[in-house]
């Protein structure tokens, strides 16, 4: 036994958390950190950075959420600020800490990070993959040989009796190492402004949603561009682990049991198997996931033009739909997966550019950010991905006919024309 630490990342929560139950039964004292890293609010070439005000704002409320729950059990978050890694390595000295354990990390950026600290800090790593709905030890083949396509996957897993295991309880926790300042303290009350337009409660979340009937109707409402109760507003929850996939798993299975299932029902699992798919893509493809050719190998046909991408950014594209959605991105840290596919589709095939700025922005944006899924899905449009069809072209008028007919969404996020962005005969941006 030893003073460990537990690095919350990306899976703030106290239940079905098996890297911290592992870090609890191997501790004689334990401290729980977040760090946040401020590098990743500075702004690169393109005027985005890894997180804008909303992700952020999302982020602390889920925090200081988490450090409330763990007062129930006499243990407390410490929120860590620096510029890289800094301020972590020097908890851990400081408090003489003998082993870190963590989420198995799964992009690059995160990778360095754990990385580092066993660079700069005498201290063992024990990572535990968490983060699917489905362990890699009950998928039906070696994730080496991960099928190339979506769809055979999710076939494969059907035929072979899809497993998901069940939840963890809370863990035992043992006395905190280190006291909590009231400086921290002071930080965790101003997070907590009732601002965020999502519950950061997980599991009250997903539960008040299963006491409705929404589930039963999912897929008929799922395409809506901007009404709250037509999806389910899982993702937020699951970016950030406030819950996890197989708590939703779960809470779902017993949603149809108790009511009944039906295709709707079924469309909510599909969508977990699809987030699982892009978490064994990255796994698999590692740094392909977030370069240009993608996991094709082949170049698109598109490139960054500075004109069209900052008409792109100030939402003062020709479309007035998607100058909406990018409103209402910019206003709200959120916009539907409807709207994403269509801004993500006018960005690669009519704005003819560079896939990449289009997810950055995204990923600066989004308070449901998922590495996986934001990357996965911008790959998929853009022909450089997972996708068969070798890319999406969404006709934005036939779009705005289906899902805004009568032109409220437009009028509701202020979408207005701006045909000065447009190109001349030989595609040389003018601002006439």
């Amino acid at each position: 036994m030893a003073n460990n630490l537990f690095l919350f990342t990306n899976d703030l929560r106290i239940e079905d958390n098996l890297a911290l139950q592992r870090a609890c039964a191997s501790s004689t004292r334990l401290a729980l950190v977040y760090h946040y890293n401020l590098d990743h609010e500075l702004f690169d070439n393109a005027d985005c950075s890894y997180i804008g005000q909303h992700r952020r704002r999302y982020l602390f409320a889920s925090l200081a959420n988490l450090n409330r729950q763990l007062g129930d059990f006499s243990q407390h978050l410490h929120v860590l600020q620096s510029r890289g890694i800094t301020a972590l390595c020097n908890f851990i000295t400081e408090h003489n800490i003998d082993n870190v354990y963590c989420s198995t990390p799964v992009a690059s950026d995160e990778r360095n990070a754990i990385n580092s600290i066993t660079k700069y800090c005498r201290v063992s790593i024990h990572c535990v993959w968490q983060h699917t709905l489905i362990a890699a030890s009950d998928l039906p083949f070696a994730v080496a040989d991960l099928p190339a396509t979506f769809s055979a996957f999710r076939r494969s897993l059907e035929k072979s009796s899809l497993r998901v295991d069940r939840c963890l309880q809370q863990p035992s926790f043992p006395p905190a190492l280190v006291k909590q300042d009231t400086d921290q303290n002071a930080s965790f009350k101003r997070w907590e402004r009732p601002t965020i337009l999502f519950d950061v409660d997980g599991i009250r979340a997903v539960n008040q949603y299963f006491k409705t009937q929404q589930a039963l109707t999912y897929k008929q409402t799922r395409n809506a561009l901007d009404d709250s109760l037509s999806s389910t507003r899982f993702s937020p929850l699951l970016s950030l682990g406030l819950v996890s996939a197989r708590q939703v798993w779960w809470m779902l299975k017993r949603f149809e049991a108790e009511h009944q299932a039906n295709e709707s029902t079924y469309w909510i699992g599909f969508e977990l198997l699809w987030r699982d798919y892009f978490y064994w893509l990255l796994a698999l493809h590692q740094n392909k996931f977030f370069q240009f050719c993608g996991l094709t190998g082949k170049r698109p046909l598109t490139s960054f033009n500075a004109a069209r991408f900052s008409a792109f950014y100030h939402a003062q594209t020709a479309e007035p739909l998607i100058n909406a959605a990018i409103n209402q991105l910019r206003k709200t840290g959120f916009i539907s997966n409807r709207a994403r596919q269509i801004v993500a589709s006018y960005f690669v095939n009519e704005l003819q550019l560079d896939w990449r700025y289009g997810a950055r922005y995204f990923q600066m944006h989004l308070i449901d950010y998922d590495v996986a899924a934001n990357w996965g899905n911008w790959q998929y449009i853009a022909g450089v991905g997972c996708d068969p069809r070798q890319g999406r072209h969404f006709n934005i008028e036939k779009q705005q006919q289906l899902f805004d007919a009568d032109g409220s969404y437009v009028k509701r996020w202020g979408g207005k024309a701006h045909p000065h962005h447009q190109t001349d005969i030989v595609d040389w941006p003018t601002n006439n």
